[in-house]
């Protein structure tokens, strides 16, 4: 059965996200227009046009600071996204097989809650660096995915 929505509703919901498209692209066009200009220009903070079109130079410049850190972030990022979201998919599709598949019982809506929880209670950060530290994967790559997987897991 649909629901039929009241125009006052309707209303709403299209002026919210008229003013949610204007603001992210506000956001957006103050990005790349300071982005296109040469320094002492783009440090004003203004939302005109560039005097003159500088975005090549400025690409080229924050790709090449620091000896690349860009790209070697970039890069790093990439990775630990890639193996986390790897991880979480193929885990955690095999946890909602197991969750979906099973009878309703007490002891099964007392994790369905469990679960629930995670969503919602952040991880103790210093209890998490000692069991990473125990482990030997503190300050390593493998131990910020295995906490990504972690804090994503439950969604």
């Amino acid at each position: 059965m649909v629901k039929k929505r009241s125009v006052p509703g309707i209303i709403a919901e299209v002026l919210a996200n008229i003013l949610t498209i204007f603001t992210h692209w506000v956001i957006f066009y103050f990005v790349i227009v300071n982005a296109c200009k040469p320094n002492k220009e783009a440090a004003k903070l203004l939302l005109n046009l560039p005097s003159e079109f500088a975005l090549w130079e400025n690409i080229k410049y924050v790709i090449s600071y620091r000896k690349y850190a860009f790209l070697s972030a970039f890069w790093t990022s990439f990775r630990i996204t890639f193996f986390t979201i790897l991880i979480v998919i193929f885990a955690s599709s095999m946890a909602a097989f197991i969750l979906h598949r099973r009878q309703s019982s007490p002891l099964c809506r007392a994790s369905d809650k469990l679960i629930v929880a995670c969503m919602t209670v952040p991880a103790n950060v210093i209890t998490t660096f000692f069991v990473l530290r125990l482990l030997g994967i503190a300050n390593t790559m493998t131990g910020v995915i295995m906490v990504e997987v972690a804090a994503l897991f439950p969604f």
